[in-house]
């Protein structure tokens, strides 16, 4: 008899039965009938090596790139903001600098030029723009009304 299997029995024995434990002796009874029908696929990460038990590393990961987008926004959300606009790219990016040492990254970007630079900088900004358009419209809404108003009265003209 396994150690899960052990587990299941006991818990099944100590479980109440009659009154206002009625519903969680029904509970523990389908618990161990699931178990048993696919407690054998249950834990299979754990038998290789190249799975991690933990989603550990992921979660540093992320919580590193927020960080990051934090500090050098210097907002307290990242919300609709880089992560969501540039997605994959963003996080790509990320996790090559997160990854590399301060001289590769250096010699990654040795033959980039002061062009290369701000091509990639408005590409950036488009893909920016639709969100900063929202928050901006969500922050400052007198702002875009009047702007509205006032483009509609020259059309009027």
């Amino acid at each position: 008899m396994t150690r899960l299997t052990e587990l299941l029995a006991r818990l099944q024995a100590e479980a109440p039965r009659n009154g206002l434990g009625a519903a969680t002796g029904a509970f523990v009874d389908h618990l161990v009938a699931t178990t048993e029908r696919y407690g054998d696929h249950l834990f299979v990460c754990f038998d290789h090596d190249f799975i991690p038990s933990t989603t550990n590393d992921l979660e540093r990961f992320f919580g590193a790139s927020k960080g990051q987008l934090r500090r050098t926004l210097g907002t307290a959300s990242t919300a609709g903001g880089v992560a969501q606009n540039l997605g994959a790219d963003y996080l790509v990016a990320f996790a090559t600098a997160w990854l590399s040492s301060a001289d590769e990254l250096l010699d990654a970007v040795d033959g980039a030029s002061p062009e290369d630079y701000w091509r990639v900088r408005a590409e950036v900004d488009r893909a920016e723009a639709p969100a900063r358009l929202r928050r901006s419209r969500r922050r400052f809404p007198e702002r875009h009304i009047e702007a509205i108003y006032t483009a509609w009265e020259r059309g009027l003209e």
